[in-house]
Parts: structure tokens; C-alpha cells; sequence
């Protein structure tokens, strides 16, 4: 039990800080960003022992859009007052969401396949677009990203499961159920404050 503690400390801290990170997510605290980027630069590290390296780009993304996400949630409360609202994707917003989304798996999937020796290429590149798409859509609190983050958090723990990265293939199922939880709790938040549109 110690040797395997020691040999995968990165991964547990990992899972601790995402789970943290998640739970400020669910309850809309802006300290979610900073963890964030605390998981995202613990999760570097193991997506490249690993060989998951679209994950392992993702985490980049997630350092960047940590930074977006507190600059954009702390100006809007200080512009307007108030807390940035839970809202939904507009139709327009949800056509150039759905391209992009594409757009970023197909080029995921054409660099994995040509320049790296990934075992999942098409998994890989699939859970990684929907992830940053909706936390793109999580700096704006769209409520449907929680939706988006179920099915990629469930396919990412089979996927890791293979891989036999059982404390990521726990977090993912934890982050699934997670991710149900949060979009339970918006949804509620969203109905008290008299939308009904969901």
C-alpha cells in the first residue's frame, strides 16, 4: 500500500483537488478556478506518464480558461453587482458551439493518429473536445454543460479504466455522478429564480 501511494501521489492529489474543484463548481464559488488550475497542472503530469496526450493538452487549456473564467465571473459581479446568472446557449451560440466542438475533434483525432503513439485516438480526441467546450460554457454558466460533462466524464472512465488507471477511472464515475448532482442543483437554482426554459 505505501509503495503504490508513492508511486502514484501525483494521481491521488490529482484526484482530491478535482473532487474539491467540482463540489465549487456545483456550489457557483468562484474559488473553483484557482483549484482548477491547481488539478490542471497535477493532471500534466500524469496524462504524460500515461500517454494520453490530448488529455495532457487539455490541461493547458484548463490553465488558461481558470484565469478566463475568475477574470470573467469577478468583472461581472463588480460591473453589475451581482453574481453572474445561470443561463442557456442561445440557438446561434449552440450551432457555433456544436462547430467548434467538431471542428477540435476532428483536428484532435488527425494529430494523435500522425504524431503520437496514442492507443485511443478517437476516444482521446472525443472526450477532450466536449470538455472544452463546455468548460468554455462553465465561464459562462450555461447550464447545459453539465450535461456535455456526463457524457464525457463517463466515456473518460472507461477509457482510463483500460489504461488500468483505477484512481482516475474512480474519479471519472465520481465526477459523472458529480456532474448529474450539479446539474440537478442549477436546474433547481434556475427554476427558483422563475426560468422555466431549461
Amino acid at each position: 500500500m505505501v509503495n503504490w501511494l508513492i508511486n502514484n501521489w501525483l494521481e491521488l492529489f490529482g484526484v482530491v483537488s478535482t473532487i474539491v474543484y467540482l463540489t465549487l463548481s456545483i456550489r457557483q464559488s468562484i474559488w473553483l478556478w484557482p483549484l482548477g488550475a491547481l488539478s490542471s497542472g497535477l493532471y500534466t503530469a500524469v496524462y504524460f506518464t500515461n500517454k494520453f496526450y490530448a488529455d495532457m493538452g487539455l490541461q493547458v487549456y484548463y490553465l488558461i480558461i481558470s484565469i478566463y473564467g475568475f477574470i470573467a465571473w469577478k468583472t461581472h459581479k463588480e460591473q453589475k453587482g451581482e453574481e453572474l446568472r445561470i443561463s442557456s446557449p442561445t440557438s446561434k451560440q449552440w450551432i457555433m458551439l456544436s462547430l467548434a466542438t467538431i471542428a477540435i475533434f476532428i483536428f484532435l483525432h488527425w494529430l494523435l493518429s500522425t504524431f503520437t503513439d496514442s492507443p485511443i485516438p478517437t476516444g482521446d480526441a472525443f472526450t477532450t473536445a466536449l470538455a472544452i467546450t463546455a468548460t468554455w460554457m462553465l465561464t459562462r454558466k450555461m447550464i447545459e454543460q453539465w450535461l456535455i460533462f456526463i457524457v464525457a466524464d463517463g466515456v473518460s472512465a472507461v477509457l482510463y479504466s483500460t489504461k488500468e488507471m483505477y484512481l482516475t477511472t474512480g474519479l471519472y464515475v465520481i465526477y459523472t455522478i458529480m456532474a448529474i448532482a450539479g446539474y440537478i442543483k442549477w436546474r433547481k437554482a434556475r427554476l427558483e429564480m422563475g426560468i422555466v426554459k431549461l
